[in-house]
């Protein structure tokens, strides 16, 4: 897409994100967005820079952060980190949710959703991935 901000009726530059949420800090960083950052790396139609993209095909790396061309942004977040609001999450993840305390996986959902529908409405994606723990 070439100007997704536009097709979103954004604003020029304005970011677009996608938000991975794990129950901690260190399962967020080591399972999901490791297995990302190893698969652009060894994707060999995306180029790592150093800089902002430029580039349909280039990205930035930072440590729990991937900014791709015209601004889209994947996060790597964890319920511990407090408030997700003022993102603009066209997609959320969220990691072993069945893992969540209730409260904060509600939380987390519910701050989430509301960002996405706000601004994408129907478009927007939300991933649960787990495996029962609780009834």
């Amino acid at each position: 897409m070439n100007d997704p901000q536009s097709y979103f009726g954004f604003g020029k530059g304005e970011p677009i994100d996608i938000i991975n949420l794990a129950k901690n800090a260190k399962q967020a960083e080591n399972v999901f967005f490791t297995k990302l950052k190893a698969r652009l790396a060894s994707c060999t139609w995306f180029k790592k820079v150093d800089r902002p993209p430029m580039a349909y095909n280039e990205y930035q790396e930072k440590k729990d952060t991937i900014i791709f061309y015209n601004n889209i942004r994947a996060f790597s977040g964890h319920s511990e980190a407090g408030s997700f609001e003022g993102f603009n999450p066209l997609v959320g993840i969220f990691d072993e949710v069945g893992d969540f305390e209730y409260d904060l996986a509600k939380f987390c959902y519910d701050t989430i959703r509301s960002s996405a529908m706000s601004r994408y409405g129907k478009r927007s994606l939300l991933l649960f991935i787990s495996f029962p723990r609780k009834r």
